[in-house]
């Protein structure tokens, strides 16, 4: 249950596939149509910046599940003191009991999301329609 994943704890998503980057892409982005007509210093620097970027493209998240209170007009409360106020907010988790505090990096927020809900099963509904 989502009792499990409740806390201090933070759950780490790594193994995601790197997000694709080549120098041709890096030229195209800057404008350059006909790749025959780049210099080669272009050329080189749009590979050293493959190789120094690459690492850093390698997409990681980390999420953490909290309690939440949806009960005032405009304002959530989480479970460590901090509030988040707005329409939308609100409007988002009316009803939660739970929510998860989250940061991706490039091009992977759905797919954490995604294994978010494989790690956090929907709660049970009780015949009272609590959830146990």
């Amino acid at each position: 249950m989502a009792e499990s994943v409740l806390g201090d704890t933070i759950h780490s998503v790594t193994d995601f596939q790197p997000m694709p980057l080549s120098a041709v892409k890096i030229l195209r982005l800057h404008g350059y149509r006909d790749l025959g007509r780049v210099s080669t210093p272009i050329r080189e620097a749009a590979r050293e910046a493959v190789e120094m970027a690459s690492p850093l493209l390698k997409p990681a998240g980390v999420f953490r599940i909290v309690r939440v209170d949806v009960s005032a007009p405009a304002t959530v409360r989480v479970e460590d003191g901090a509030t988040l106020r707005g329409a939308e907010v609100v409007r988002l988790l009316r009803g939660a009991q739970y929510g998860a505090v989250f940061v991706a990096t490039i091009r992977i927020s759905l797919a954490l999301c995604a294994r978010m809900s494989e790690t956090v099963p929907p709660p049970e509904i009780t015949e009272e329609g609590e959830t146990g």
